[in-house]
């Protein structure tokens, strides 16, 4: 297979071929990048597919994006990427900026029969026929030069994205399913603002709930501590201080070194962590999984796309704990309709059996 790939490392150039993806429509991306040792990923290039040509940024030599934050912001444009979520952190911290409006394949996947989560190189294969080369996926992609097959690797990942996307598009237009895609893809963006903030590690303490007032509190600022401590150092989470130390010192009421410069954190409160159910309530929660599941074999789409175990407790939990069923945010839009007055009535048929 003839390529017609371009590298570019300059930023002339890059402000160049930006004028020539003003008139595109569709851009499939990809990025590579190295993430071992560091909180944030150290970017080493972006591919860009506009159906005809690829190009290659080089991500270690370009340093003015301003023009290419335009094109990734143009709302007539739609940007391509599959399974982004990691994509998303090399745009917010390099060009300041997330891409919009943005189709993820692996999300549109989920709606139309190929399963949850599908991996890129499965979903390529149900749908062009093609096996694509790993080889290459865990190389340095901070060498300069990239080797010829890195080069081919980085270059088929997009071309290959972009054909996906156009038979998943296909296949959604006319259909219910496409706008259930696109409100799928704006709680994808929201989640992701959501999980950066520093507030957000807090949450995944399961056993928090058990803590005192007061411990609870020092566990929260000290999750704060850590992530600004693991942004500011460059360090993983675990690199900084791990999980079940920080829950010791919350325990014990300690401070680690170093905390006394954020105690300007002590201002913000700390949410307060949702019990566990009760054990009656696995039979609720068992009855909801099979609607949902039902459902979703109906509508051939993929059970986790229409609700998760955890949306499933924090319904059941709004009416336990807080004495009213509520569908979570997480089940609203497009999914309140085809839930919410299955749901109200299978908790008031438990309730009064």
């Amino acid at each position: 297979m003839s390529l017609d790939i371009s590298f570019i490392n300059d930023n002339a150039a890059l402000n160049k071929q930006c004028e020539q993806w003003n008139s595109a429509t569709v851009l499939a991306l990809d990025t590579e990048f190295i993430r071992t040792d560091t909180f944030y990923p150290v970017p080493a290039l972006l591919q860009i597919y506009d159906g005809k040509h690829c190009h290659l940024l080089d991500l270690t030599t370009l340093n003015d994006f301003s023009a290419l934050s335009a094109i990734l912001t143009n709302p007539l444009i739609v940007k391509v990427l599959h399974s982004c979520s990691e994509d998303l952190e090399i745009f917010e911290n390099l060009l300041k900026t997330l891409p919009t409006p943005i189709f993820d394949t692996q999300i549109a996947a989920a709606f139309l029969g190929f399963g949850f989560s599908v991996g890129y190189s499965r979903l390529v294969k149900a749908i062009l026929d093609i096996d694509p080369a790993k080889d290459e996926s865990r190389s340095n992609w901070l060498q300069r030069p990239l080797s010829p097959a890195q080069v081919e690797y980085a270059a088929l990942d997009v071309i290959y994205l972009y054909k996906v996307y156009l038979h998943l598009q296909q296949l959604l237009n006319n259909t219910d399913k496409k706008i259930w895609v696109e409100q799928s893809h704006q709680e994808m963006l929201e989640n992701f603002h959501n999980n950066q903030n520093p507030e957000h590690y807090f949450h995944r303490f399961k056993s928090a709930w058990r803590l005192s007032a007061d411990q609870q509190q020092m566990l929260f600022q000290l999750c704060l501590w850590r992530e600004a401590e693991a942004r500011r150092k460059n360090k993983p989470r675990n690199r900084v201080m791990r999980d079940e130390i920080l829950f010791q010192h919350a325990q014990q009421q300690t401070l680690p070194k170093g905390y006394a410069a954020l105690t300007q954190n002590e201002k913000l409160s700390c949410p307060e962590p949702e019990a566990p159910l009760p054990k009656t309530a696995g039979d609720i929660i068992k009855q909801l999984k099979q609607h949902i599941e039902k459902t979703a074999e109906r509508l051939n789409i993929a059970p986790e796309v229409l609700g998760r175990k955890k949306d499933l407790t924090a319904f059941v939990n709004s009416g336990i704990h807080h004495g009213n069923f509520q569908l979570p945010e997480a089940l609203a839009g497009w999914r309140k309709p085809l839930l919410e007055e299955s749901f109200l009535s299978i908790v008031t048929h438990w309730k009064n059996p």
